[in-house]
């Protein structure tokens, strides 16, 4: 399969072959877009985007965590990730709340706080510090690990953030964590509650492991469910869901409001295989939402199996979608 791409925007193929010996090929297609001042977004340049939100050849490290390369087999849904800071300007608590088509986020952001004794004895948090900007990554989540019996003990959900105790002794005058789910904030040292994650949230972390693997108590097997979203690059809770074209993106507590609506994809491919011309509209595949520069990234994908017929002339031509584009 050739890939002929006459487009300004960037695009991938990417080749594999399924468990039956078809052969198989995902498309993906890339546009970044500026939110200008009125909370729209403007399409911008390919050389002119951040470095990350080009098409990923190879891993690309972030401040929210390792962008994974372009995964060839299909993902559960369309993952969402947002990345950057929430502005304080010197507030000691936030929220920020968005909105991506079907995904509906909140968080309560919380400036430095730690564990101090209460006056009823006990521990209790303290009041958080001012802050000026707290970063969405995962060492601002609920996570860590804790000083086990025989050494570290790392909480598998998020094993690099803050909060995880197993005794008190621990966890007083050490710190709660910064970003947390709205309506699920720890209330005591030994709460465990899901991280606020929302960036880049690794494979091998459980509360993807969780989904992905099912054990049969019955065969005493555990096996791999594609459903659980095996090769999903955001957290669970914004991945899984197909994103239609059209869809909403409504962004508050981060800077100036952002209403916006996101962009079909602006090309379209017809895959050839020998004399069969089949042109194919993309997907969303991936968004990701940059709260500092203010950028949203967008990925589209399309994956199609065909039978391997030897000369036989099979291309993927990438073309713009002169109606989406002149929208």
């Amino acid at each position: 399969m050739r890939l002929v791409n006459d487009t300004p925007y960037e695009s991938r193929l990417l080749r594999s072959e399924t468990p039956s010996g078809r052969m198989m090929a995902a498309l993906v297609v890339r546009a970044t877009y500026r939110i200008d001042a009125h909370g729209a977004l403007a399409r911008i340049a390919a050389d002119e985007a951040p470095a990350w939100a080009g098409i990923r050849d190879d891993g690309v490290e972030h401040e929210a965590g390792a962008l994974l390369p372009e995964p060839t087999l299909p993902r559960s849904g369309a993952d969402v990730m947002l990345v950057g800071g929430v502005p304080g300007e010197g507030r000691r608590r936030a929220e920020l709340r968005a909105r991506v088509g079907p995904y509906h986020l909140a968080l309560t952001i919380t400036g430095a706080r730690r564990w101090e004794r209460g006056v009823r004895g006990g521990l209790q948090p303290s009041r958080p510090e001012p802050f000026a900007r707290v970063a969405l990554r995962p060492q601002e989540a609920f996570g860590g690990a804790a000083a086990g019996t025989y050494g570290p003990t790392p909480y598998p959900r998020n094993p690099a953030g803050r909060g995880y105790y197993l005794a008190a002794s621990e966890a007083r005058d050490a710190p709660l964590p910064s970003v947390e789910w709205a309506g699920e904030e720890v209330q005591a040292w030994d709460d465990r509650p899901e991280p606020a994650v929302v960036g880049p949230y690794p494979q091998a972390w459980w509360s993807r492991l969780e989904r992905v693997w099912v054990a049969d108590a019955a065969q005493e097997t555990i096996r791999l469910d594609p459903a659980g979203g095996p090769f999903d690059l955001a957290h669970p809770r914004l991945s899984g869901r197909p994103i239609p074209d059209r869809a909403p993106l409504t962004i508050d507590g981060a800077g100036p409001p952002v209403r916006a609506r996101l962009p079909a994809c602006p090309a379209r491919v017809t895959w050839i295989l020998g004399d069969a011309a089949c042109p194919r509209a993309l997907a969303i595949d991936e968004v990701i939402v940059d709260l500092d520069a203010r950028v949203v990234a967008l990925a589209w994908r399309k994956i199609v199996q065909y039978e391997y017929v030897r000369h036989q002339e099979r291309r993927a031509i990438v073309e713009e979608n002169a109606e989406e584009t002149a929208a």
